[in-house]
């Protein structure tokens, strides 16, 4: 059964829902290249919920989807041919958020992780979007202005192992992270991690992120 490359937001009665644009996801796809497609389309609901529970300082769920693209590809470097490096998100989430009176644009690099690579090569992955937000053009002016009005902070989802396994991969990776000197040349960047089992459970608005820089202050998606 094919594999749907992404969900149709709409709207009815006032609330905001996705639409499966193909068929029922299935568990496991015969196409390789699409094993992370279905994961991360099983993603895109859980980003609109709010927490199953009342928590102080919980942010109101006023958001609704926008844009939601798989395996969008980003140069690393200037180079033409085999020296062209390139970082592909597994996804990037563009949502419209009420911000009082008006309305914000809020946008998020998504990375999942199924614990197939080891713990430093995913450190090191996301260690390249720093990368990215240094890389400037000829005019000095940096590539990704060219697609976002601010650089999207990252999310990494883990899942694939156990809790305990997983809250373990999640302390080392930003503990390698904290101490990659492409993180330390980009304070602007945000990159922040949680386990796909806290995100189905309680949802983005709940402080279950774990930012590389503050791990000891728990966020939820809009950082707060």
């Amino acid at each position: 059964m094919p594999c749907p490359r992404f969900y149709k937001a709409s709207r009815k009665k006032k609330s905001v829902h996705f639409r499966r644009s193909a068929h029922c996801l299935s568990d496991g796809p015969k196409d390789p290249s699409r094993r992370k497609v279905c994961p991360l389309s099983r993603l895109a609901p859980l980003f609109l919920r709010g927490p199953s529970r009342k928590l102080p300082g919980a942010r109101p769920r006023a958001v609704a989807p926008f844009a939601w693209r798989h395996e969008v590809s980003h140069p690393l470097s200037r180079g033409r041919g085999r020296r062209r490096r390139a970082l592909v998100a597994d996804a990037v989430l563009t949502y419209l958020r009420l911000d009082g009176d008006g309305v914000a644009v809020e946008q998020r690099f998504l990375e999942i992780d199924r614990a197939t690579l080891t713990v430093d090569r995913l450190a090191a992955e996301l260690a390249r979007y720093p990368e990215l937000f240094r890389l400037a053009g000829g005019d000095g002016e940096p590539l990704w202005r060219s697609r976002y009005p601010v650089f999207p902070p990252v999310h990494c989802v883990l899942t694939g192992g156990s809790r305990a396994v997983l809250e373990r991969r999640r302390s080392t990776a930003i503990a390698l992270l904290r101490s990659d000197p492409r993180l330390a040349r980009a304070p602007e960047v945000s990159v922040s991690i949680c386990l796909l089992e806290d995100l189905q459970a309680e949802g983005p608005f709940a402080p279950i992120f774990r930012d590389a820089r503050e791990p000891g202050q728990p966020v939820d998606w809009l950082g707060g």
